[in-house]
């Protein structure tokens, strides 16, 4: 891990929530999952996405996709480890298409990853 827990709720007390764009799915009163989005030079970005382990195949993150591709629209990016083959799957069963590997260097956590875009299809 690249950060201690504590240096993650902080970070997501302090940073993620208070910068906008986080939306969570809650059963029964806990969070099952969360998603933040952003825009950066007309491109729209994943920056988190996770499920509770507990809540994978229950819709949730496909109703998180489809959030982010109705409100951040064409296109959509986002990173994933190369190792995590499924969420590859998932993205990929959503439309999303590797663009680009790298090798880690320049993340934090020193992983190789994918970057993926989804765009909308192009109207006649």
């Amino acid at each position: 891990m690249a950060h201690t827990d504590d240096e993650v709720r902080h970070w997501i007390a302090k940073v993620l929530i208070p910068g906008g764009g986080v939306s969570v799915a809650v059963d029964h009163g806990s969070v099952v999952g969360m998603m933040a989005v952003s825009r950066q030079d007309g491109i729209g970005w994943i920056d988190q996405l996770y499920l509770d382990p507990s809540a994978v195949g229950r819709g949730i993150g496909t109703g998180f996709v489809e959030l982010a591709k109705e409100s951040l629209g064409s296109p959509v990016r986002l990173y994933t480890f190369q190792e995590n083959v499924g969420a590859r799957r998932f993205y990929e069963r959503h439309g999303f298409r590797a663009i680009a590997f790298s090798d880690g260097l320049d993340n934090e956590e020193h992983c190789p990853d994918v970057l993926y875009e989804w765009a909308a299809p192009a109207s006649d």
